[in-house]
């Protein structure tokens, strides 16, 4: 069932219509009138994988070529005793990367 409410019909009754769509129907939310929003229920998957699915798309995550190896969370962490991967972390934050 699809419910439709005015801005300020929503406001006075909000608990009321987050009840209708946590029922799992829709309301349509209106303005003098005219539609300008949808209030729907969020399914589990609704967001699951959205973020990660935009960083693929936009180049800011590569997906794993490989699954990690079954040791991987063993290996003690690498060692860096000059202090090098602080030094060039320090200096891209002083480059403002």
């Amino acid at each position: 069932m699809i419910k439709t409410a005015s801005i300020s019909e929503l406001k006075a009754k909000l608990s009321a219509f987050l009840d209708i769509v946590r029922r799992g129907d829709e309301v349509l939310v209106t303005d003098r009138g005219r539609l300008i929003a949808r209030l729907t229920p969020v399914r589990d998957d609704d967001f699951e994988g959205s973020r990660r699915e935009l960083l693929l798309r936009i180049g800011q995550l590569r997906a794993p070529s490989a699954p990690l190896p079954a040791d991987f969370f063993d290996r003690g962490q690498p060692l860096d005793p000059e202090g090098r991967s602080l030094a060039v972390l320090l200096e891209e934050r002083g480059e403002g990367l």
